[in-house]
């Protein structure tokens, strides 16, 4: 097996820094640490645009890789991370923290170099070559000295597996935002925006608070309980997300757990300004950092789900908040009370009919990109070798 240097195929550019008041200006996109996902991958959430000087030394085309050399977390979780520009999206510029990937010749195709710099083995490389304390680095020696098996027939087959893989999950999750947004426009629609339209059909709608509409749960559990259901602590709930995805071991937990059943929904209570909150696609369990809610009926689930996930709820329950170093929403004298408006039965009922098969495609999409993600992580460790011996694929 003959074995590739980085620096062999790849040269770098990097990236300078940028004035801070030109942001949010009419430009190319800032490729900073926060533009690439940990352990590698292209993070498209909290993009900001740059209006000041953007030579083409520094921009970053559609398809091309760039990598961050420095970390400023204990975790690494960055350092010598790589991300490739969405091939549909706009042009980017480097950073002071990124650098581009330019490639040399054609020994090496960008899609194979780009997961080779996704592998644990090369996550692993940069960790065990860190230097610093609190603002980390890769040197550039270090970096360009990495070395990998040189492309072959089975290792182009799963560099081109993994694409397709990602392309599936940017479907799956565009799906997902697509119908978290419809379903939200239906909710505005019929009971904020709609009050004239419901009112049109001569529905009289009665006062409440949101315990009217939801029960909150402390059915306990004890990890030592021998419990068989997925853990899903408060950080795997995704911001402004209502799919969840991941979940864990059970033994991962260290606390008192809340056990939840399908369709409960889950809102981080600490910091709750985080607006974490999400519909659970299976039973699990959870920690008491995270509230679970279940609506008194089943027409309530849509309309106490979106509710919820109101920037206005999320607002009152971070008013009501106790603490300040780390504040925590709470339920009783708090969220419990917020005052609302409650349509009739038939009015949720027909609502949830319109919006339920969306809240379900959620859930599946949710689940799918997990799975998908499982499948990629499995490959992931199989490209170094190259062998798909025994590899099994995820139902």
């Amino acid at each position: 097996m003959k074995l590739i240097r980085l620096g062999e195929v790849v040269k770098i550019a990097r990236g300078t820094t940028y004035k801070s008041a030109l942001k949010g200006l009419p430009g190319p996109i800032l490729l900073g640490l926060g533009s690439i996902h940990r352990n590698g991958g292209f993070r498209k959430d909290n993009l900001e645009t740059y209006g000041g000087d953007s030579p083409e030394k520094l921009l970053v085309h559609p398809g091309e890789l760039y990598a961050s050399l420095k970390d400023v977390t204990q975790s690494a979780d960055l350092l010598g991370a790589v991300a490739r520009l969405p091939k549909s999206g706009t042009v980017g510029r480097l950073t002071q923290d990124t650098v581009r990937l330019d490639l040399v010749g054609d020994q090496v195709p960008t899609e194979y170099l780009y997961w080779v710099l996704r592998t644990p083995e090369y996550r692993s490389y940069c960790r065990s070559h860190l230097t610093g304390t609190t603002n980390l680095g890769l040197p550039r020696d270090d970096f360009l000295a990495f070395q990998f098996p040189e492309p072959d027939t089975s290792r182009l087959s799963i560099a081109q597996a993994l694409d397709a893989i990602d392309e599936k999950i940017d479907s799956l999750q565009e799906t997902l935002r697509l119908s978290q947004e419809l379903a939200q426009a239906l909710f505005n629609y019929w009971f904020v925006n709609g009050k004239n339209w419901t009112e049109d059909r001569q529905i009289t709608w009665r006062s409440g608070k949101l315990s009217d509409v939801l029960v909150l749960r402390r059915d306990s559990a004890k990890p030592d309980d021998d419990l068989e259901l997925p853990y899903v602590p408060i950080d795997v709930l995704k911001k402004k997300s209502l799919a969840i995805g991941e979940a864990r071991p059970t033994s991962e937990a260290k606390s008192s757990l809340i056990q939840f059943r399908e369709n409960d929904i889950l809102i981080g209570a600490m910091r709750v300004y985080f607006h974490r909150v999400s519909i659970a696609p299976f039973a699990g369990v959870t920690r008491t950092t995270t509230f679970v809610l279940r609506p008194k009926s089943p027409e309530l689930l849509a309309f106490g789900l979106l509710l919820c996930n109101q920037d206005q709820t999320i607002e009152f329950a971070q008013r009501t908040s106790k603490g300040s170093t780390m504040p925590y929403a709470v339920w009783d004298g708090g969220l419990a009370e917020m005052e609302l408006l409650i349509p009739p039965h038939e009015v949720l009922s027909e609502f949830s009919q319109n919006t339920m098969p969306l809240i379900d495609l959620i859930k599946q999409s949710g689940s799918q990109v997990k799975k998908l993600e499982q499948l990629r992580e499995t490959l992931l460790l199989r490209l170094i070798s190259g062998s798909l011996h025994g590899l099994k694929v995820l139902d």
